[in-house]
């Protein structure tokens, strides 16, 4: 198991147990002690639980590198003219958009 994902299990195990213990009742500044995290944080996780239960602590999966890149240049493409030339090129070369 590498590092990175035994780290993850811990700390996914720590936001069940405050979910475990939010949901018997016990006052967030007791269990934001116990689990040794601030109090803002367990009020963040019992917001999570009001919302989904104990699943909503569970960890989630993280994006690739490809997906952030994908957004990042659709997001590039989206800014385009038909022509594909950038707006900001438009913009200097004196045509007008239509936005202005």
């Amino acid at each position: 198991m590498a590092k990175g994902e035994k780290k993850a299990k811990q700390l996914q195990r720590r936001r069940l147990r405050a979910g475990r213990l939010l949901a018997r009742g016990v006052a967030q500044a007791e269990v934001a002690r116990r689990v040794r995290v601030s109090r803002a944080t367990v009020c963040e996780w019992n917001a999570r639980l009001e919302q989904g239960g104990l699943d909503a602590l569970k960890r989630r999966p993280r994006g690739s590198r490809e997906s952030a890149e994908s957004r990042r240049m659709n997001a590039r493409s989206s800014t385009r003219k038909k022509s594909g030339r950038p707006r900001m090129m438009l913009r200097l070369k004196g045509f007008p958009l239509s936005s202005e």
